[in-house]
């Protein structure tokens, strides 16, 4: 399990939102819970966030977790490929690519990815399986809104940081074959 988890936000979001009610619902689920920081950074663009991340990511202590939701997670997801091999990522209801800032083509260790393609918000830029072999579509993710989803999206990152397993998580948590549906 790691020693520290950052929460990061999607486009225009906050520390007060998602990432915080996604927090709140991980930490009864946790034993021994790791240091857990949510973090704010300017989200207009894809550019402008990435840029603020790039700024901060020598502080992130290696071996650390980041789980960004929606352009947080593009954003984690690109810092992991281009600067920071040592974290690890889970990519909530994220695109692979938006504005001027994409993934780059190649399976990337330590990435994982977990949305809906009928995401009305990302679900056509979902193509997951161009850059991690650790992803799952899955219906109960359909709507863009996470905050439905907390409990079961709770129970999968603290199945993830037990079992260090992606695939066993997910089809601990309703997902009957993991990766493409």
């Amino acid at each position: 399990m790691t020693d520290h988890i950052f929460f990061l936000h999607g486009k225009g979001g906050s520390s007060n939102g998602t990432i915080r009610i996604l927090r709140d619902a991980l930490l009864p689920c946790l034993n021994d819970p790791p240091e857990i920081t949510l973090l704010d950074f300017p989200s207009a663009t894809a550019d402008e966030y990435y840029a603020a991340v790039l700024a901060v990511a020598a502080k992130f202590p290696a071996g650390s977790m980041l789980v960004g939701v929606s352009l947080g997670g593009l954003v984690a997801a690109k810092l992991l490929q281009d600067h920071r091999p040592d974290l690890t990522v889970l990519a909530l209801a994220s695109p692979t690519y938006a504005d001027s800032l994409s993934l780059t083509k190649r399976i990337t260790p330590n990435l994982y990815a977990l949305y809906s393609h009928s995401d009305p918000v990302v679900g056509d830029r979902t193509n997951w399986g161009d850059f991690t072999t650790g992803y799952a579509d899955v219906d109960w993710m359909a709507d863009h809104n996470l905050d439905p989803q907390k409990n079961r999206i709770a129970l999968l990152l603290s199945d993830i940081l037990e079992l260090g397993d992606f695939e066993a998580a997910v089809m601990l948590v309703g997902q009957n074959v993991p990766g493409k549906q």
